[in-house]
Parts: C-alpha cells; structure tokens; sequence
C-alpha cells in the first residue's frame, strides 16, 4: 500500500506581528509544520501498521521552506520512508487551487498511490478545502472530517462524526481523506528518529515540471481591524436580562 500524507509549514504564530495596513508580518517567524498535518501523518504511520510493506510518502508543496534540512527533517523524523517537495517561491502565498493543483500533480507523478491524507486544515488559512480539491482534480473518492480511519481487505473503512450524526463507510481505494485534530495523538520523534531522518530520501521537483494549474493567485492578506471591547457585563440571571445577552449577541453576528 503506497500512501502519501501531505503537509504545509507555517509560521510560529507566537512570533507574528502586524504592520501598520494590518498585514501580518511573517519576516521573522520561524517555520513548522502545521499541527492539523501532523494527525494526517501520524494516521498515514498506523495505517502502515496495518499493511505490512507499505510505503509512506510525506509530500508538500513549498517555497522557503523546501531547501530547509531543519524542515525535512521535522517532517521525516515522524515516521514517513521518503519526502517528496514541489519547490516553487509562488507557494509561499499561494491559493489553495494552486497548491491542490500542484499536489495533484506530484500524486499522478509518484505513481500508485493508493490513499492520500491531509489534516483538516492547514495552520495559518484554515480553508479545509485542498484535500477536497486534490481529490477532484484525480477523480478520486474523498471524505473529509475523518475521525476513524481502519482497513477491511482491500477497502478502506471511515468514521465521521457530523453534527447529527455518525457516518461509517467502506471505500475502495484510491481515496482522499481530510482527518479531524481528534483522530489521534501524532507521536514526539526521538533522537534516534531524528538522526534516522537525515538518511532518508529527499526529492525535490521543480513546480514548472509538472502540469500544475497556476490561474489563480493571491493578492494580498489583510486581518481584521481591532476593535475596542464595549466591555458590557450582564451579571443577573433575570428572564429579561437572558434576552438582553440574546439580543446583543444577535446584534454582533
């Protein structure tokens, strides 16, 4: 079983500042890779378990980041056999069509890959939409919001927990699962896994190589004006006082 877990690395968030357009300031955030992603490779690590002789693939598309041994290493010291890097600096503040079209791409190139896993979101954007288009752009099986993941045969089979509901499926493969941060507790590499990280393969693409889309592009980032706290407090538990607290939190929305 060929799996391929993706991931992005992010900025430290402690570390982020504003300039004065309310742009954040990334120059001097240090980069790692995203939490959500780290449940999709620890999930790709126990499916493994469940398939003797598999291989797991960590892939990302990336711009500063690709040339980084401190970032590769991070990555493969999680347990993955071989990383595979689209290197491109658009990526760096790319839209997330773009980066799915990459991906997608790297997938058809590596060949027979049977299962494709991302987190839920990634750190910074939180779009939860690249796994979703990853899975469009192959034709492939998707399913998000993943919180169970196990293998019957040659299926895979999916729990989700949905806001009404529990969902279960078997799928045959290939797929595209986007897992929840609850699926598991992605694993603290040790030294040995680190020194071990060092040894693994590593093979960058050059992104003008692949027959990635790139019609769309970011313009800018901007977050949110502050805004002063009105500081209101409702301290009585009164019928009137309830629908004083309903009212304004309607008024906000």
């Amino acid at each position: 079983m060929k799996i391929v877990a993706c991931y992005k690395n992010t900025p430290d968030f402690e570390s982020l500042r504003l300039q004065p357009g309310e742009e954040p300031d990334v120059s001097a955030a240090p980069l790692a890779i995203g939490q959500y992603d780290l449940n999709a490779v620890e999930a790709a690590m126990q499916l493994a378990q469940l398939a003797p002789g598999s291989e797991v693939i960590a892939l990302t598309a990336a711009g500063a980041a690709a040339d980084s041994t401190k970032q590769r290493k991070a990555i493969l010291s999680r347990g993955p056999d071989r990383l595979v890097v689209v290197k491109d600096e658009a990526f760096d503040g790319a839209d997330s069509f773009v980066t799915a079209s990459a991906l997608a791409a790297a997938i058809e190139r590596i060949g027979g890959v049977d299962l494709v896993l991302f987190g839920e979101g990634s750190a910074d954007m939180y779009a939860q939409q690249v796994g979703c288009m990853v899975g469009a752009l192959l034709g492939w099986r998707e399913l998000n919001s993943v919180s169970e993941l196990g293998l019957d045969g040659g299926a895979l089979t999916v729990r989700r927990e949905l806001a009404d509901r529990s969902e279960t499926y078997r799928l045959s493969l290939p797929a595209v699962i986007s897992v929840t941060s609850s699926i598991n507790r992605p694993r603290i590499p040790s030294m040995k896994d680190i020194l071990g990280a060092g040894k693994k393969g590593v093979e960058v693409i050059d992104c003008a190589g692949l027959a990635a889309d790139s019609r769309v592009e970011t313009l800018g980032l901007r977050a949110p004006e502050a805004a002063e706290r009105k500081g209101r407090v409702f301290q009585s538990v009164t019928d009137e006082a309830i629908e004083a607290l309903a009212l304004e939190i309607r008024r906000q929305m």
